[in-house]
């Protein structure tokens, strides 16, 4: 569920950027793909690395990972077995602890049940590092709710040093996950931009102060409650800031996630405007496959088919003309 050149990146943080003080922790590694890179990054890194990457996961299949991976798993098996195996050649590096995040009820999301933690699940919830370390890199790729990454970081935010650690946020770019941007946007005169990987939807972040609990506590706990506009001006926010570093396609995506946001604040109509926005400002060069991946889901959630514009349609069609020539000259 990662680029090549978040993989890559991955494996640099763990080589370079981790200096063998404090511990590297990753949330929600799924099948071990991120954990592989991260811990031969720490093992090139000629530091001590014995039980230094700390891995958290509820390690529950969901029914849409089928798609991603062909395993034979009903929804509700644990995948730990699948993924002990994977990382078997770093196992000294690596200790695994089931966990879970909370996530708040979402009303119009027909997949929700499908992808978010439930009480019935019966995995312990997540009660912070106690291991008395500090944290230098904090992967975060597991919090897959407003609620679970507030709940995250108020638990773990004492183990963050200002001027060492690092938050690394997989989900920073990804059109689903607004939570992400919102959450490093609020926080950001506690935070610090430094790696935006072009190839993927990572953003990293270093801490400069400290972030207190007490802060956190006072966000609202459920997406239903955050204020609708200061929330849309806070994804702009976040957009803006991609756009400074010229990733006009991560910058487009993050307005993209404004769809779901809205749509998880039962504001459906106001959903629907802001998608023909977003898609009547599209960018030529930008690739569209994010926009029809959220026309789809504002389909598929039964709201209402929105028709391209005749501009994305000769896009799209330009698009196909490129890739047919491309091929036809390496032939």
């Amino acid at each position: 569920m990662i680029s090549p050149e978040e993989r890559l990146y991955l494996y640099w943080l763990g080589r370079s950027q981790w200096s063998g003080e404090g511990t590297v922790v990753e949330i929600g590694p799924w099948l071990g793909g991120s954990t592989v890179c991260l811990a031969a990054g720490m093992a090139a890194s000629g530091h001590e690395t014995k039980r230094r990457l700390h891995v958290f996961d509820n390690f529950i299949w969901r029914e849409f990972m089928t798609a991603r991976a062909a395993l034979s798993l009903q929804p509700g098996d644990s995948f730990k077995s699948y993924f002990l195996r994977n990382i078997r050649e770093y196992e000294e590096i690596i200790e695994v602890r089931e966990r879970a995040l909370p996530d708040e009820p979402i009303k119009h999301e027909l997949r929700a049940s499908s992808r978010r933690f439930l009480e019935t699940d019966r995995i312990p919830l997540f009660e912070g590092f106690t291991d008395g370390e500090s944290i230098k890199i904090l992967f975060i790729d597991g919090a897959k709710s407003w609620r679970g990454l507030r709940y995250l970081l108020k638990t773990l935010c004492g183990s963050l040093i200002p001027g060492k650690s690092y938050l690394v946020c997989q989900d920073y770019k990804f059109w689903g996950t607004y939570w992400v941007p919102i959450m490093m946007t609020r926080l950001a005169q506690y935070l610090e931009p430094v790696h935006n990987v072009l190839g993927g939807s990572t953003v990293s972040f270093r801490l400069i102060s400290t972030i207190s609990p007490q802060l956190l506590e006072a966000f609202e706990d459920s997406v239903l409650t955050m204020p609708t506009d200061q929330t849309l001006q806070e994804l702009d926010r976040a957009s803006a800031l991609l756009r400074a570093d010229g990733d006009m396609v991560g910058s487009t995506n993050v307005l993209l996630s404004k769809v779901s946001f809205l749509v998880h604040q039962d504001n459906i109509e106001l959903a629907i405007e802001e998608f023909k926005k977003i898609q009547n400002s599209w960018p030529i060069f930008a690739d569209t496959e994010h926009l029809e991946r959220v026309r789809a889901y504002l389909y598929r959630e039964k709201f209402r088919r929105i028709p391209r514009p005749i501009t994305l349609k000769l896009i799209s069609r330009l698009r196909r003309i490129g890739k047919n020539a491309k091929l036809w000259v390496l032939r």
